[in-house]
């Protein structure tokens, strides 16, 4: 019918003739119509499965190819993050992930979790290091990136001063240096002393 799609595919060894209303169409436009029709298909399938999980109900049969197929962007698929999505779906309510958007909203809030938790993960992790560090042991397995990972303000961590923050370190008594604030506090008073030097 002359629309702008079937237009712009034809050539000059195209045409649409009137004998029986017969339409003759290059072979690239059906099959752009059929893969189109398909994917559609599929996107409205793998949505339907992911919505069909009941809230509470285990959907380890969602994979990541699902989630690609209803629509998600697939950089945004993180392979590592498939059990936190199932999980999601699982504690999701009826209509909650009934269209792509909805879908790529949920991935894209779990991929944020996941990453928050990494962090506080390592910060903890950077702050037992620290903190284990037995008084008048030395400390020299503590690295800059350690002070910066356990939340102290990355500018206020002075290359030239890490021998004196393992020095503080190895110090200080037990439990002086178990949380952020402490150690950004430490940071500050070797910066402060330092610095008059």
């Amino acid at each position: 019918e002359g629309t702008t799609y079937v237009s712009g595919k034809l050539s000059a060894s195209s045409f649409i003739t009137a004998l029986g209303g017969t339409a003759v169409v290059p072979d690239s436009v059906l099959t752009d119509l059929i893969s189109a029709q398909t994917a559609a298909v599929a996107k409205a399938a793998a949505i339907k499965k992911i919505e069909d999980v009941a809230k509470d109900a285990a959907a380890t049969t969602i994979s990541l190819d699902d989630l690609k197929v209803a629509g998600v962007t697939a950089a945004d698929v993180v392979d590592a993050n498939l059990v936190a999505y199932q999980a999601a779906i699982s504690a999701a309510a009826d209509l909650e992930l009934d269209s792509t958007a909805k879908i790529q909203q949920m991935v894209t809030d779990v991929n944020t979790a996941q990453v928050a938790e990494a962090a506080a993960k390592a910060m903890q992790a950077a702050i037992t290091k620290i903190d284990s560090i037995v008084s008048g042991d030395p400390a020299t397995t503590i690295s800059l990136d350690d002070l910066k990972v356990a939340g102290v303000t990355a500018a206020d961590v002075v290359d030239a001063n890490l021998v004196a923050y393992q020095a503080a370190i190895s110090a200080a008594a037990d439990l002086e240096l178990d949380s952020t604030a402490k150690i950004q506090q430490m940071v500050t008073d070797v910066n402060t002393a330092q610095a008059s030097l």
